[in-house]
């Protein structure tokens, strides 16, 4: 699909969904980001004239002390840079040229250098660091401190920095636990750091008051987020707003603290934090021409779902939301429905070809529809507020079934009659029908989440039959089109990959007669020499499956014989099968585009162009909608975390559809899923109205593998290296201490930027100077690498310090940071080696972001020992080979931390439950729930979590229960820019003492039959 923006509207336009306000010093004027652009208005409401026009995002912006220019942070060189503009429009100046990029968090009070936030050589979860970058000249940025932190203030003597440590969604305003943000002060005068607010509730955006003692900041500590102040002295803090329903957001505070504009709901208000009175909301308008949001303009030449007549000769298909008509030769299709505020698919024609079946649905009701071809009279036979999908028509055409909900199996005769709710699932099953319309075979989960198949009788009158109960993945049943056999997939052997299986289902199936058991019993293997076979489909002859494999590459459809012979290439392309003629030939959907074949010959192409104009706000209503439902539908808990579903719709639902742009839409979306305060809920929008970010810069920055000294003042010293970089594998690398005198040829020194060197420079040999202490000097040639090489090597050199520290105590160290397949193979090989020869092993599994394999990984220490054995002349043991996996019984300790997320979460919590060793470190995020992720047509795809896991003995929801540690052990910024790890040296000095106070095994005494 092509998008186009064509129109334009004229005078007055409310300015909505603005983000990031500012004030000017005096606090007169706010500066905001307003459709990717930098605008200023009067702080007390009225005109908004636009400061940037770059194609690319700009955003953050912040005035100067002087109030003369607007330092922001743009996308416009491929990457997120420093810029500053005068408040005319006029003299725009580039800052920061490091392609990593980095964000505006503050300026200083004398407006010489910008804080920024951004990543660079340190490596961790969301290793963001703050960096001081000049406002001045081009000069070399350096780091305040080695520790993560974000949200950055600068007090007015410049010295001590207010800051934030972690941080849930902006959006999710009921967040309680470890990851919640918490406030942090750095002294730059002596380097120490202090916590100033913290708690188990978010603590967000400090804002200094002018006489540098208290500040403000944004917290949800009594619910919805509100402004609080942190009173000088004894730590305490006070509220003064109370905003009970919209919690307020990006608040801005002018520099003589009289002034503070943020927003609140649909709201934006100016208040003045010292006069006792309650916020004001202010009105901003535009009066610049404007893109039109009103029109969508779009081109569509393919559909998703198609409804051939049996004699292949004409088709009904969907695109851009309505149905179409085509017939064979025509040039152009002609439209049958012109809906903006529905969505019209899945159509099917009846076997005559008279009558359209098909479904409309406008995000509040879906309903299943008929009509003839003329569209002259649409009939509702079906019609609710649960969504529908998978729209079918019997073989003998004389029902209708879909999906409904969460994965409900719906019937309804065509004639007239009751529809019936088949067979209740819990997850979308996929289904086919049999030839007679009698049956309907079904691939759906079981209560413990695996795919079966199943068969139910088309009119409800048994329950299903489950044919399978196989604990491997059973799927995509095809029933033949004689209806003797039922094709399926199914993942049964040790490689997982899926193969072909086959019921004969010939006279298994008689009503009232009906021998499961014996169709059960009749499933057998189907070999092919093509791996992972997909998209089945029947030859119309019943003898042949054909199907594609998995690889995208391979684009040939195979036939496979089932009653016995080779594998044969059917035709030479990737498609959708869609059905069978009357004459034999195949229906397919070829790249989008309905086509009739014989083999491999196309009959008929039904090609078309479509230049459709949509009304942008029904869209966005639609897509809103459909979210709000899906989430209804699904979220795993009934009740919605106690909130009023239907409200929140009526809530926010006005708001999605005067959205803009998708910037907007996404936030009003982040703001209806975060009223429901839970974790894997997420929405990633397809970009609309958006500028642009130019491709990745042609010259990215190369790291050169030398840390450098923070200082800006005298010659550019050596701090360190990075171990495994090019440069520390020199016989001679430069050393802490020393100084880089010239690269490249040019002299150099601490303000030097460095960009100029490095820019477009990994794998380039450049020469460098470099003097001692004593002055003495010698050359020696750098080669940069790329960051993300950097920080690879500082990850291993973190680890490999950590694995030092621990086998010093004869302790084997793992870390663990993904609950994946892959990495839990290379774990059970180092759990393996640690078996000889360790005495004790520590699993790290903070910041491990999670996975599946919580159950795999406790079968690694949790095996029960049961027996040993002893070969001839060999020691006591057991053979690894008869275990599931290697195994480890010794002492240990797991690390966790705020940042353990989901499936590592649940691994903690059994660890420490089953009482199997000591968890150390912080409590774990609260953030356990399954989610899936559900297409929304047109807007995006939405993530849902539908499963919820809770504690077996307390029946305790493990969402928003983060597991607690046996031994807590804060990890603060200090610690971290000292480069201590706390907690590792407490899990070694627990382990280390388990180890010591371990009774002495004492052996059973083998008694060998023979005594």
């Amino acid at each position: 699909m092509a998008f186009l923006l064509t129109a334009f509207s004229a005078g007055r336009t409310a300015v909505n969904a603005m983000a990031w306000p500012a004030l000017s010093p005096d606090g007169g004027t706010l500066a905001f980001e307003w459709l990717d652009d930098i605008w200023l208005a009067p702080s007390a409401g009225g005109e908004a004239v636009r400061l940037t026009t770059d194609p690319a995002r700009d955003s953050y912006p912040k005035f100067t002390p002087d109030g003369k220019r607007v330092v922001f942070t743009s996308e416009r060189s491929g990457s997120q840079q420093i810029h500053s503009v005068k408040t005319d429009g006029s003299d725009a100046r580039r800052h920061s040229a490091n392609t990593e990029g980095c964000m505006l968090n503050d300026i200083s009070p004398d407006g010489t250098f910008a804080i920024a936030r951004g990543e660079r050589e340190s490596s961790g979860y969301r290793p963001f660091r703050l960096l001081r970058i000049s406002l001045l000249e081009p000069t070399r940025e350096t780091m305040l401190f080695d520790a993560t932190a974000h949200s950055a203030a600068v007090s007015g003597d410049g010295m001590r920095y207010l800051f934030c440590r972690g941080g849930e969604q902006p959006f999710r305003y009921g967040y309680r636990g470890a990851r919640a943000s918490q406030i942090h002060l750095f002294d730059a005068k002596d380097g120490s750091f202090r916590e100033l607010v913290a708690g188990d509730w978010e603590a967000r955006t400090p804002l200094w008051h002018p006489d540098g003692k208290g500040f403000y900041y944004l917290s949800n500590e009594t619910g919805t987020f509100n402004i609080r102040f942190f009173e000088p002295g004894g730590g305490a803090s006070r509220q003064i707003t109370f905003f009970k329903e919209d919690s307020v957001v990006n608040p801005a505070l002018s520099a003589d603290g009289k002034t503070m504009v943020f927003r609140a709901g649909k709201g934006v208000y100016r208040f003045f934090p010292e006069s006792g009175k309650a916020p004001e909301e202010i009105d901003l308008f535009a009066t610049e021409k404007l893109p039109s949001r009103f029109i969508r303009k779009l081109k569509v030449s393919g559909t998703s779902s198609t409804a051939f007549a049996r004699d292949g000769k004409s088709v009904v298909f969907s695109s851009a939301g309505d149905l179409w008509t085509m017939s064979a030769g025509a040039e152009q299709a002609v439209r049958l429905t012109e809906t903006d505020a529905s969505d019209e698919r899945d159509p099917l024609l009846s076997r005559d070809g008279s009558t359209l079946f098909f479904l409309r649905d406008d995000g509040l009701r879906a309903e299943v529809c008929s009509a003839s071809l003329a569209m002259d009279v649409i009939t509702v036979l079906s019609s609710s507020e649960r969504s529908k999908r998978s729209l079918r028509l019997s073989p003998d055409g004389s029902m209708l079934s879909w999906i409904e909900a969460t994965g409900d199996l719906v019937t309804l005769p065509v004639a007239g009659g009751e529809e019936k709710t088949v067979m209740p699932c819990w997850d979308s099953p996929t289904y086919d029908w049999s030839p007679d319309g009698k049956w309907l075979v079904v691939a759906a989960k079981d209560i413990h989440s695996n795919r079966d198949i199943w068969i139910v009788p088309a009119d409800g009158s048994e329950q299903a039959h489950n044919l399978t109960a196989h604990p491997a993945f059973d799927g995509s049943p095809r029933w033949s089109p004689d209806g003797s056999r039922i094709v399926i997939l199914s993942r049964r052997d040790a490689d997982e990959m899926a193969r072909m299986w086959v019921f004969d289902a010939a006279g298994k199936l008689i009503k009232g007669e009906a021998d499961f058991a014996t169709l059960a019993d009749s499933l057998r293997p189907v070999d092919t020499d093509v791996s992972e076979p997909t998209r089945l489909v029947w030859a119309p002859d019943s003898r042949s499956v054909l199907f594609q494999s998995r690889d995208t590459a391979d684009k040939t459809v195979y036939a496979q014989p089932i009653g016995g012979g080779e594998v044969r290439e059917y035709a030479d392309f990737r498609g959708i099968p869609a059905g069978i003629a009357d004459n034999g030939a195949m229906f397919w959907r070829l790249d989008r585009v309905p086509t009739v074949c014989f083999g491999r010959v196309r009959e008929a192409e039904f090609r078309f162009g479509l230049s459709v104009s949509q009304d942008r706000g029904a869209l966005m209503r639609l897509g809103f909608r459909r979210i709000w439902r899906t989430i209804s539908e699904r979220f795993y808990d009934e009740a919605m975390n106690g909130r009023d579903w239907p409200a929140m719709l009526a809530r926010y639902e006005d708001a999605a559809a005067a959205s803009r742009n998708s910037r907007q839409f996404d936030r009003v979306v982040g703001e209806l899923l975060g009223e429901l305060n839970a974790s894997h809920l997420t929405f990633l929008t397809k970009p609309w109205g958006v500028k642009s970010v130019p491709e990745s810069p042609r010259k990215p920055t190369a790291h050169p593998g030398i840390l450098f000294s923070q200082s800006l003042e005298g010659r550019l010293v050596v701090a360190g290296t990075v171990p495994g970089s090019p440069i520390s594998r020199l016989d001679y690398p430069p050393r802490a201490g020393e100084s880089i005198l010239r690269i490249g040829g040019k002299a150099v020194d601490a303000r030097s930027p460095l960009e100029g060197f490095f820019n477009g420079a990994e794998g380039v040999s450049l020469p460098i100077v470099v003097a001692d202490e004593a002055g003495a000097e010698r050359a020696m040639e750098l080669v940069p690498v790329s960051y993300g090489e950097i920080r690879s090597l500082d990850r291993a050199a973190k680890i490999l310090a950590a694995e030092e520290a621990a086998g010093k105590q004869g302790i084997t160290y793992l870390p663990f940071r993904r609950m994946k397949s892959e990495d839990l193979r290379e774990l059970a090989v180092e759990v393996y080696r640690a078996s000889l020869v360790s005495e004790g092993l520590i699993l790290d599994l903070r910041d491990n972001a999670g996975g599946r394999v919580a159950d795999e990984l406790l079968g690694i220490f949790c095996q029960p020992a049961h027996t040993f054995t002893v070969p001839r002349g060999g020691p006591r043991g057991y053979p690894v080979d008869r275990r599931i996996s290697p195994s480890w019984d010794g002492p240990m300790v797991v690390l966790c931390n705020g940042n353990t997320f989901s499936n590592a979460e649940i691994f903690c919590h059994a660890f420490k439950r089953l009482g199997r060793g000591t968890l150390v470190g912080q409590p774990t995020n609260g953030g356990v729930i399954s989610a899936v992720p559900v297409s929304i047509p047109d807007m995006g795809e939405l993530q849902v979590p539908f499963r919820g896991w809770f504690d077996s003995k307390s029946g305790r929801d493990l969402e928003l229960n983060g597991a607690v540690p046996d031994v807590l052990v804060p990890l603060g910024p200090d610690d971290q820019a000292a480069g201590r790890d706390t907690q590792l040296s407490a899990a070694i000095s627990v382990l280390s003492k388990d180890i010591a106070g371990r009774p002495a095994p004492v052996d059973a005494k083998i008694k060998r039959s023979g005594e």
